[in-house]
């Protein structure tokens, strides 16, 4: 994380609420085969997942925000996030990475118990074997 103060960051003195800011991550998302979305607030937790088509592949994603109590960073905060969201597909569209290397870390996945995660977490976690260890997985 880094050190810098809100006021020494981009968006710092966005007037775009909140609100505007998710419709237009809708709408970004829309443009690039949406599924469908599911946006769940509780605490100081945004959380936003969708779901995205691209040849033919249904891939879902998870992005957790944690919301500052300070508004103005919150605002700034969500204008970032859109932008990201957008740099990211764009870079798909160019050709520089495919959908599931670009959001790899947040895209879904059910483990082997059944559990559904991001990568990032299964990872970070690492109490679940991501893919079968041992002979009788080479065998098959």
């Amino acid at each position: 994380m880094t050190d810098k103060k809100p006021y020494q960051l981009s968006y710092f003195n966005t007037n775009v609420p909140i609100k505007k800011t998710i419709l237009k991550i809708k709408e970004l998302l829309t443009r690039y085969n949406l599924l469908g979305t599911q946006i769940t607030e509780y605490g100081k937790t945004f959380r936003l997942v969708f779901a995205l088509e691209k040849d033919k592949k249904k891939f879902a994603f998870q992005f957790d925000i944690i919301i500052p109590d300070d508004p103005k960073f919150a605002k700034q905060k969500f204008r970032a996030f859109y932008w990201h969201l957008k740099s990211r597909l764009e870079a798909v569209d160019f050709g520089l990475f495919t959908l599931q290397e670009i959001f790899m870390p947040e895209m879904l996945i059910q483990l082997p118990n059944g559990d559904v995660t991001t990568v990032k977490k299964a990872l970070q976690t690492n109490n679940q074997k991501l893919l079968p260890i041992g002979k009788e997985f080479f065998e098959k």
